[in-house]
């Protein structure tokens, strides 16, 4: 982040628009999800690990276009679709608001 007041301004950016994407995304990606449901069960990935790896690229994409002129170091990096198994994050319903 550049300094405290960017940061500041550039979290809740983040926030905001994260949260009014989540309205399109979580139902594209709960239809997505029951049509690779065999493919997730297969390699034992739960439903909410692939919402949370979603939200996760969301956030990502979000920080590398959007809001990149706010961060002077490079965003986090993607999180691929072979290491879907290990993510933690959840997305919850308050995340829409």
């Amino acid at each position: 982040m550049a300094n405290s007041s960017s940061g500041f301004f550039s979290g809740f950016l983040l926030l905001t628009v994260r949260g009014l994407l989540l309205w399109v995304v979580l139902p594209l990606g709960c239809v997505a999800g029951v049509l690779v449901a065999p493919w997730l069960h297969k390699r034992g990935i739960k439903f909410g690990q692939f919402l949370g790896w979603i939200d996760i690229n969301l956030i990502v994409l979000v920080q590398r276009s959007l809001l990149r002129p706010f961060y002077r170091k490079v965003p986090p990096p993607w999180v691929p679709a072979t290491k879907m198994s290990g993510v933690k994050h959840r997305v919850g319903m308050i995340d829409v608001y």
